[in-house]
């Protein structure tokens, strides 16, 4: 047989209109979805299985479930957004990063634990296990709603579009601290946490801002000074507009009447 291909090969590098061809009748390539009694199994498999199915659902009926769905019909696909701009690269984006956050980050580094890339659970080669050590942590937010769902499915051709519920839903926010060196922020024992769950809203916990943001760092700290003591802390927080805070006796839209009023 390899005798074969490479006397296909040479004639085909001299005339590129030389190939072989099959014998056969083309009734071996005939797909097995043309089989109305295989197609019919298949889709009632499928339909059995509810509202969130796999390929991974067929691949005891076929050997390429991805192709088999495509040709029955079904389409891997998810809801499409909107265009959403970061603006990492906006001036004074630019500017800060380059001018104050990397030269205080170089300024940390040195002290820095530095972990190996072929076994993130050591060390690097040279490092001193006896000096004092900082270690970062960077406060993560993540928002979950009520109506979260999973967007992308195989969706059949001939399924119709069910309402969904409008809006987000009720939300629940879960924020905490992580670090290269312990993970998230927990005491030794395991019984105290840094985490902590805040659900917005008027009617709720009101609305995450910058009391909420030194309430979190007061617990991480405590959790810190008790169980981390050897060690210098850093705590580095996102540039958000709920982060920040307006000096006490600052203007501000919030606080001013609604209504006209004769000062005088």
């Amino acid at each position: 047989m390899s005798r074969t291909v490479r006397q296909w090969s040479k004639a085909y590098i001299l005339d590129q209109g030389n190939l072989p061809l099959s014998k056969c009748s083309g009734d071996w390539t005939k797909s097995r979805l043309n089989d109305e009694d295989l197609k019919e199994e298949l889709l009632t498999h499928l339909q059995s299985l509810g509202k969130y199915i796999t390929a991974t659902a067929v691949v005891d009926y076929l050997a390429r479930p991805d192709r088999w769905m495509e040709n029955c019909g079904f389409r891997w696909t998810t809801a499409k957004n909107g265009q959403y701009v970061d603006g990492h690269e906006r001036s004074d984006v630019v500017n800060y990063r380059q001018n104050k956050f990397l030269p205080a980050w170089y300024l940390v580094d040195p002290n820095t634990r530095k972990w190996s890339s072929v076994d993130v659970s050591k060390l690097e080669e040279g490092q001193s296990t006896t000096e004092r050590r900082t270690v970062v942590w960077f406060h993560d937010e993540s928002t979950f709603y009520a109506h979260d769902r999973r967007q992308k499915r195989w969706v059949h051709k001939d399924e119709k579009s069910t309402p969904l519920p409008k809006g987000e839903g009720l939300s629940l926010m879960v924020a905490d601290f992580v670090s290269a060196d312990y993970g998230w922020l927990r005491s030794h024992d395991g019984k105290e946490s840094a985490r902590i769950l805040f659900r917005a809203g008027k009617a709720r916990d009101g609305y995450f801002t910058n009391d909420e943001i030194i309430q979190h760092a007061k617990k991480a700290m405590t959790i810190l000074e008790k169980d981390y003591p050897d060690e210098d802390h850093i705590f580095v927080f996102d540039n958000a507009t709920t982060h920040l805070k307006r000096a006490d006796d600052a203007l501000s839209a919030r606080q001013m009447p609604k209504t006209c009023k004769n000062w005088g």
